[in-house]
Parts: structure tokens; sequence; C-alpha cells
């Protein structure tokens, strides 16, 4: 049998309905949270921390019948910092549940991947997306610190976990002397 997949990406509190030709047995649920936004330097001195990102979350044959109509909310990623010296705001979380309009504290019910934490000033870093819920968990990486050296670069954002393994460390920002 051809594996189906349905991918979701409208952001914000929706619902879906579960399609005619489900099948619940071996069905495989995967939600991932929102990366953080990077957050800037102070002026002309250093550069912003980045992001997190978002942890990813994966739930399997939890009693979905066709027709079923069940709640998600697709977070966004966060804003990245637009004033100096100011952080990025933080990546929101994404999920699925079959019993309720909110977020789901079980995993008989649903997914939730938790996002990121949004990056600071400098050394500050995005937080990782932690404490999802699901039976196959991985976080997502944390941001990078920025340089504090004179004009130096933003950290980068940490990646997305993913089914396979916790997202990766965003590198650190950097200067070079001229």
């Amino acid at each position: 049998m051809a594996v189906k997949t349905i991918i979701l990406t409208t952001t914000g509190a929706s619902t879906w309905t579960v399609p005619g030709d489900w099948t619940d047995a071996g069905s495989v649920i995967r939600v991932i949270g929102g990366g953080g936004g990077g957050g800037r330097g102070t002026a002309s001195t250093n550069g912003g921390a980045g992001g997190g990102g978002g942890g990813f979350a994966q739930v399997s044959a939890i009693g979905l019948v066709a027709g079923q109509v069940v709640n998600i909310f697709i977070g966004t990623g966060g804003t990245g910092a637009t004033t100096t010296a100011t952080a990025g705001t933080a990546g929101a979380n994404t999920w699925i549940n079959k019993a309720a309009a909110t977020a789901p504290t079980l995993a008989t019910n649903g997914a939730l991947a938790t996002g990121g934490g949004g990056g600071g000033i400098s050394t500050t870093v995005g937080t990782a997306g932690v404490g999802s819920i699901g039976t196959t968990l991985f976080n997502g990486g944390a941001g990078g610190t920025g340089s504090a050296s004179f004009g130096g670069g933003g950290g980068g954002g940490g990646a997305a976990g993913t089914q396979l393994a916790v997202g990766g460390t965003g590198g650190n920002g950097f200067s070079v002397a001229g």
C-alpha cells in the first residue's frame, strides 16, 4: 500500500477533518514547533544571538477515525529583533489534539512540539524547543551566540528537531580584525 502524506501549513488555530481513506493502524503524525527569532546586538559593537530551533514530536495510531474533526495549532516562527539591543521573540508551539481545542497533555490525545526561544542581545542564546509531548521527541537546537567584538556577526539559529535527531546548535558569530 502506498504511503499517503498530508502536510498542513496554515498557521494559527484551526480544525482538520480526518480523510475518508484514513487507516489509524500504522498512521504517524509529526509536528514541529516554530523557531525563535534572532536578537539584535548593541549599536555597531556586537551581533545578536540566534533564536532556538523548534522541538519535534511524533505520535502513532492515536485512534483517529475517518471524518473526525480534530483541533490543530500550527505555530509561527518568532520575529527577529529590528531595534538595536533587543531580543527576538519565541517561536510558537505546534500541536494536534483529538480531545480538546488546547494543546494536549497526553500523547494518547495528540502531539505537542514546543517553539524555540528568541535570541538575546549578544551572548544570551535562544533556547531549544523543549518539553514537547508525544511518543518520539527531539528538542530543537540552541541558537548561537553573537560576537562581542566591534562589528561582530550574529549567531546562527538552532535547527529544528526531526524524527531522527535533536536539532543542531547554531554557529557562533565572529568578527575579523581589519
